[in-house]
């Protein structure tokens, strides 16, 4: 039996001492990892600014054309230049091209893009309803999701119209986009090309484009 000696040193277990230069060397690789993903950030910044640059814009495409014969440019994004003839609902307007009788429908959603200023027709904001029951400041109930909130689109002017090229069926269209296309302003409309607008420029000046600037055929998307 091992009696105790006070004599004796304690022996304790001390953890080893650490070099100084594995901490540094940590810290370098972390340090190292860090300048390496700026980098890598940096030129992917760099590759999207250049693909921006350089792509190409939709091309310019006739009213008459797409009105004549729009089956070619299905699917296609494209750019149209016209007056806005009617505002059919907060979510539709015609466009006619100057100097003839035709007209597209262009249909817009809560993500059309619509650029400048102009004259505007009455937008439909679906949070305004909402009252407060005490008359105060309009709230939104938690459990109710908010319909998307339209922009605001133009009653007159000339235009320029960026979007997608479709042959319009009111019914399929309004369960697609999940929104209610009522059937009265769209009468006469169905089976007729239409534009899903991406963007609407209501500050387009029609004598800034160049005369040289050539219009896309139908025959171009065969």
């Amino acid at each position: 039996m091992n009696a105790y000696r006070p004599d004796l040193p304690e022996l304790r277990s001390d953890p080893p001492p650490t070099d100084p230069r594995s901490r540094w060397s940590r810290d370098g690789e972390q340090r190292s990892w860090l300048g390496w993903g700026v980098v890598i950030a940096a030129v992917l910044v760099v590759i999207v600014v250049f693909l921006f640059m350089n792509s190409e814009p939709p091309q310019r495409v006739a009213i008459a054309d797409l009105e004549e014969q729009a089956s070619p440019m299905a699917g296609e994004a494209v750019s149209v230049e016209g007056e806005v003839e009617e505002t059919l609902s907060e979510q539709a307007l015609t466009v006619r091209e100057p100097g003839n009788d035709h007209s597209l429908l262009v249909i817009v959603t809560s993500t059309t893009l619509v650029q400048g200023e102009a004259p505007v027709a009455d937008a439909v904001d679906p949070l305004a309803a909402q009252a407060d029951p005490l008359g105060g400041v309009g709230q939104v109930d938690p459990a109710t999701e908010p319909e998307p909130v339209l922009p605001v689109i133009p009653s007159s002017g000339p235009v320029r119209v960026v979007g997608t090229v479709g042959t319009f069926d009111r019914a399929a269209l309004s369960e697609e986009l999940a929104v209610t296309l009522d059937e009265d302003p769209f009468a006469g409309w169905d089976g007729s090309p239409y534009l899903l607008a991406d963007r609407i420029e209501t500050d387009f000046d029609p004598s800034t484009i160049p005369p040289d600037v050539p219009l896309a055929t139908p025959a171009e998307y065969e």
